[in-house]
């Protein structure tokens, strides 16, 4: 049984130097790559930036949107201050028409004096000069 000295073709092309059409043929192989992750990258970009540029355009639209319904709210809520304040100045005239009925009640009942019933209708909300 011997030694076989002589080496594989798999063994003596490991060993070997690659060839100048080899080292192109790479080079190559490698741009083409190159050149498709380019393509694609560039492909992602546009694809970001026409997105951002939605977004940008839906941020503009909301904020609109979001500034005309802050001014619809606040218009709601002045015209409802306008409407309880009407009220309360319609309910605090009633109640000031009662005082006012009492004391002429107390003063011709001789219970107030004319100047303490004119002291009492002279007081806010709704002063009376003139009794």
């Amino acid at each position: 049984m011997g030694i076989d000295l002589t080496t594989s073709t798999q063994d003596q092309n490991s060993n070997r130097e690659p060839t100048n059409r080899e080292i192109l043929e790479a080079v190559k192989e490698l741009g083409t790559r190159f050149g498709r992750l380019e393509t694609e990258n560039r492909e992602i970009l546009e694809t970001m930036n026409e997105f951002a540029t939605n977004v940008e355009g839906e941020m503009g639209n909301l904020k609109a949107e979001m500034g005309r319904v802050k001014v619809e709210i606040l218009d709601g809520i002045d015209e409802k201050l306008g409407n309880l304040k009407g009220d309360l100045v319609v309910l605090t005239r009633k109640e000031d028409r009662k005082i006012v009925r009492l004391v002429e009640i107390l003063r011709d009942k001789n219970i107030l004096a004319q100047e303490e019933a004119k002291q009492i209708l002279g007081m806010e909300p709704f002063p009376q000069l003139l009794i």
